[in-house]
């Protein structure tokens, strides 16, 4: 998902970034209805649980002498029911919906521009460490600033240096 950054290879052109954010952003608009389209079917059937349980249970839990039936269960059970109903329904938009929703939103903050504070560090980076100067002079030549998503990867590259050399 995304864009993978290495400063070891060719960074990616800009066209590349811009048609990666596009995809992201496409990505996150559908998990977005699909998040509505849960919701909306998981309030329909607690509802019907309800319009079930309420007028027709009320009526029959009223009668002294109706016998225990499925139905007088039904309406016994019905809160447990709906607990049952949401905690399903929470499990199942943690998985199809939360996870991807922040697999996409971390993946297009990668692709966001580098704030001033972090062109800074990354100069002071490249001043030290000839890999990151170099990846500089690549993404120079293209014409286009960093991306959040190179600063990580060269963060990650300038620790792992750094730790050798302590």
């Amino acid at each position: 998902m995304g864009l993978t950054f290495d400063i070891q290879s060719a960074p990616p052109a800009a066209a590349e970034i811009a048609a990666a954010r596009e995809r992201l952003e496409r990505d996150l608009a559908v998990i977005e209805r699909r998040d509505w389209k849960f919701f909306l079917s998981a309030m329909f059937a607690l509802l019907v649980l309800l319009a079930v349980a309420l007028p027709i249970g009320r009526d029959i839990l009223n009668k002294p002498s109706s016998d225990p039936t499925v139905v007088t269960a039904f309406v016994l059970f019905t809160p447990y029911t709906v607990f049952f109903v949401f905690n399903v329904y929470n499990i199942l938009r943690h998985r199809r919906i939360e996870e991807p929703r922040k697999e996409v939103r971390t993946a297009l903050a990668s692709l966001d521009d580098l704030a001033p504070e972090g062109v800074e560090t990354v100069v002071d980076w490249g001043r030290r460490n000839a890999a990151i100067a170099e990846y500089q002079g690549r993404v120079a030549a293209q014409g286009r600033v960093l991306v959040q998503g190179e600063m990580d990867a060269m963060k990650r590259v300038f620790h792992s240096m750094d730790m050798k050399n302590h």
